[in-house]
């Protein structure tokens, strides 16, 4: 009985969340016209996890739009990195 009266009286607190709402974004990256947001490709992200359950594999489709987008949209080249020829 006592137990439960100060468990009553205790106070409660809830754990602060670290980030806040990211919108969902259904829509691929690189149908956009300009670079994301990080808020958008957070919501690419969190919209990917229906098709992809893997962290890697989200991570991954992302980055094929990211590069769709600058290859096509912005017309930037890619640079590739080239190894380095060791003897």
């Amino acid at each position: 009985k006592n137990k439960e009266t100060w468990r009553k009286n205790l106070v409660q607190f809830q754990a602060p969340s670290r980030r806040g709402n990211v919108a969902i974004h259904e829509e691929p990256l690189s149908d956009r016209s300009r670079m994301p947001l990080k808020s958008h490709v957070m919501g690419r992200f969190k919209s990917l996890e229906s098709i992809a359950k893997e962290r890697k594999e989200r991570v991954g489709l992302i980055a094929v739009e990211l590069k769709a987008l600058w290859r096509t949209t912005l017309n930037f080249r890619l640079y590739q990195i080239k190894p380095s020829v060791q003897n």
